[in-house]
């Protein structure tokens, strides 16, 4: 009688993981298909500035940084990079949003642009001078067959 009832209870174990799983996968499977899709392109407005860099290089880097010193002093650094530590595809648009609320965007600054590799090795691209100013877009592109020829352009 014992082994009956473990037999039973774990038929009703079995039954009940099998359930579970059932739900779990279901759940699983309507969560996949309302993915979100691409975000469309940041936009300036009255709050913040938008630098968009699209990637031309003919070379692979994981991450790109902005080191934005501002020429009264002071400043921010930050980063973009894949979720998944994929490499950022030539073709692709990285977008840095500078909001009123975190940044001071009177005057004008020096931004410093990096490109990491997958070792973490950073390489410097050359120096741009910025007005800062809300309600404003500029957009520039990293060229190069090398991480010794890159560098970055303004587009507009």
């Amino acid at each position: 009688m014992i082994t009956n009832e473990k037999v039973n209870g774990s038929t009703e174990r079995n039954g009940l993981m099998k359930k579970l799983l059932l739900v779990t996968i279901f759940l699983f499977s309507l969560l996949s298909a309302c993915s979100i899709p691409q975000s469309a392109p940041s936009e300036s407005n009255e709050n913040k500035m938008v630098i968009h860099v699209k990637n031309h290089a003919n070379f692979e880097f994981y991450s790109i940084t902005v080191n934005a010193s501002l020429k009264n002093g002071g400043g921010s650094y930050g980063g973009v990079s894949n979720a998944d530590g994929s490499k950022i595809r030539k073709g692709d648009t990285i977008e840095f949003d500078f909001d009123k609320e975190d940044y001071h965007l009177e005057g004008e600054a020096v931004l410093t642009f990096g490109l990491l590799d997958k070792n973490g090795e950073t390489t410097l691209l050359n120096e741009i001078s910025l007005e800062l100013s809300t309600n404003q877009e500029y957009h520039y592109e990293i060229t190069g067959d090398s991480k010794k020829e890159a560098k970055i352009a303004r587009l507009n």
